[in-house]
């Protein structure tokens, strides 16, 4: 029914800057692992997919979404900054759009999330799955040698500047934590009021 709706709210609500370095490094971790898989890792998007779990969506090589699929990165409104895997909207969707993504919280549609290139494939709800596995099976008839090394060259295409800015990103979530105003965004959010910031 949904791809993901993002991380816990409740366990963020807990965080302090320590235990938010851990957290955002745990989940850096996981996106780490699925970008540096020799295989080819395709994101098969059915509903929302926000947060955390676009970033995890944006790691994998391919992504094919249901047309009635979602798309945000909502952290903004909710007292802290995209980061991590966040970087990889850039080279995929451009940085004006990226900026447009993590600056509002807003959402996009899977028809726009495909206009924009985020993802490259768009199939009814009903045959998403068929569609996935029919590209699976597509890919795994190639050479795999073949296909390793273009997922290697892939890569080297948008640089090592991508996993500098990922690893900074760790450095600013727990950065954010450092103040009070991720956990009050995130009472906020849960007790459906708006948040009362404090400034630096």
């Amino acid at each position: 029914r949904v791809f993901s709706a993002g991380a816990d709210v409740n366990e963020m609500r807990r965080l302090d800057a320590k235990a938010a370095r851990m957290f955002i490094s745990r989940l850096h971790e996981l996106m780490e692992v699925i970008r540096r898989l020799p295989q080819i890792v395709i994101a098969s998007v059915q509903g929302h997919c926000y947060g955390g779990a676009m970033e995890i969506a944006a790691a994998c090589d391919i992504r094919i979404a249901a047309q009635d699929a979602r798309f945000g990165m909502p952290e903004i409104r909710v007292g802290m900054p995209s980061v991590i895997e966040a970087a990889l909207l850039v080279p995929l969707i451009g940085l004006g759009r990226a900026a447009d993504l993590v600056l509002t919280g807003e959402s996009i549609d899977a028809l726009q999330a495909e206009r924009i290139g985020f993802v490259s494939r768009l199939a009814p709800p009903a045959d998403l799955e068929q569609l996935t596995r029919a590209l699976a099976l597509q890919l795994a008839a190639f050479s795999g040698p073949a296909l390793r090394l273009q997922k290697e060259l892939v890569r080297s295409w948008y640089g090592d500047a991508y996993d500098r800015a990922i690893e900074r990103g760790i450095d600013v979530f727990a950065q954010a934590f450092a103040s009070p105003n991720p956990a009050e965004a995130l009472d906020a959010f849960v007790e459906k009021r708006a948040p009362r910031f404090s400034e630096p």
